[in-house]
């Protein structure tokens, strides 16, 4: 089953996916850490895209983020209370 995630970032996709892997409370670490335990993630490995580009300042990038999370409810996301 695929599953997906809405983040935001200035900096390149290695960049942010590397945090994700490498901090066990990241949502992306669990998903790959109990589904794929076999699996070395990457880049190469992991199907992503980008949705939006050129959104320069923090705040504007958190509300679109927030935003298309809220919209397209992506199962990786963690859901707020």
């Amino acid at each position: 089953m695929q599953k997906n995630y809405i983040g935001e970032t200035s900096r390149t996709m290695q960049s942010r996916l590397k945090e994700h892997l490498n901090v066990n409370t990241s949502q992306v670490y669990d998903h790959f850490a109990t589904q794929h335990p076999s699996i070395v993630p990457g880049l190469d490995v992991i199907k992503w895209s980008i949705l939006h580009e050129g959104l320069r300042h923090n705040e504007i990038r958190k509300v679109v983020e927030a935003c298309e999370i809220h919209s397209l409810a992506p199962s990786l996301n963690k859901k707020l209370a």
